[in-house]
């Protein structure tokens, strides 16, 4: 499965607090303009996840990219 917006990247740290995480990918949808409303079932979505399922409902929705990752 493809992420809905895959042409928007987001480095993530998977050690890192959750609603950091969180708020990244709403930052990084935000910047690339995706409408609010969207962004809105974005954190609906993943809120309602429990806390083994925030990075695959996460990259359901942007690409993830580790950290260390150096692109």
């Amino acid at each position: 499965m493809t992420a809905r917006h895959p042409e928007i990247s987001v480095k993530i740290d998977a050690a890192g607090n959750d609603f950091r995480i969180i708020d990244h990918v709403a930052k990084a949808l935000r910047k690339a303009g995706v409408p609010a409303k969207e962004i809105d079932e974005f954190c609906d979505e993943v809120m309602s996840g429990d806390d083994h399922d925030l990075l695959r409902i996460c990259g359901q929705w942007v690409t993830l990219v580790p950290a260390d990752s150096k692109s």
